[in-house]
Formats: structure tokens, sequence, C-alpha cells
């Protein structure tokens, strides 16, 4: 196998790492994209059953 041989196989290489790269990098994107969406939206439904307000919130205070 000649010099020039070796550099065009390593250049092809190169080529195809590169690909997987840029897919595998998506793939997590999408998956770190989906997981927040996932947490937000478990968060929200939570937080509305959690959380309530009081009859007098409007009420002035007290204290002022």
């Amino acid at each position: 196998m000649t010099d020039q041989q070796i550099i065009s196989e390593f250049i092809n290489l190169l080529k195809v790492l590169k690909w997987k790269y840029y897919i595998i990098s998506f793939l997590k994107q999408e998956h770190l994209s989906l997981k927040i969406q996932t947490f937000y939206q478990s968060r929200s439904l939570a937080d509305r059953r959690k959380y309530t307000l009081s009859p007098d919130f409007d009420a002035p205070l007290d204290d002022f």
C-alpha cells in the first residue's frame, strides 16, 4: 500500500467518523431535550397538585 492510498483511506475514515459524531451528538441533544421537557412537564403537574392559594390571598397583610 502506498503512502497516497494510506492517506486516502485515513481521510475516508475521518469523514465516516465525523458523520458518526454528528449523528451521536444530534441524538444526545434530542434525548437531553426530551428529558428536560418531560422533567418540566412532570414538575408543573406536581406543582399544580401541591400548591393551593388560600381564599384570602389578596387580603392586605397585617405587617405593613
